[in-house]
C-alpha cells in the first residue's frame, strides 16, 4: 500500500488507516517504522496520584502520568492495551 498499491489494503483496512491519520490522530504519535515515537505522554488515562509513571523514574514533577508510546507493531496479537491493560 505504501509503495503506491491502493488495492493492498481491504475496505475495513483502509477505513482504518483513514481513522488513524484522521480524526483518530494516532499517526502523531505513533510514526511509521516501529509505530512509535519513542517519546513520553500524559493521556489522563488515571490521575497522577495514582500513577506517577515516568515521575517515579526521574522525580520530575513534569513526567507526571506519562508513558512512553509504545509501538503498534504485532498489536492484532495483543488482547489488552494501554500500559493499565484497561482496553481489550
Amino acid at each position: 500500500f505504501t509503495a503506491g498499491n491502493p488495492a493492498a489494503l481491504t475496505m475495513q483496512q483502509a477505513m482504518g488507516l483513514n481513522i488513524f491519520n484522521g480524526p483518530g490522530r494516532c499517526n502523531l504519535c505513533h510514526t511509521p517504522g516501529l509505530f512509535s515515537d519513542g517519546t513520553f505522554r500524559n493521556l489522563g488515562l488515571r490521575p497522577i496520584a495514582e500513577d506517577n509513571g515516568r515521575q517515579g523514574v526521574t522525580g520530575l514533577a513534569a513526567h507526571g502520568g506519562r508513558f512512553k508510546v509504545p509501538s503498534l507493531r504485532n498489536a492484532g496479537l495483543r488482547t489488552t492495551f494501554m500500559h493499565t491493560g484497561q482496553f481489550t
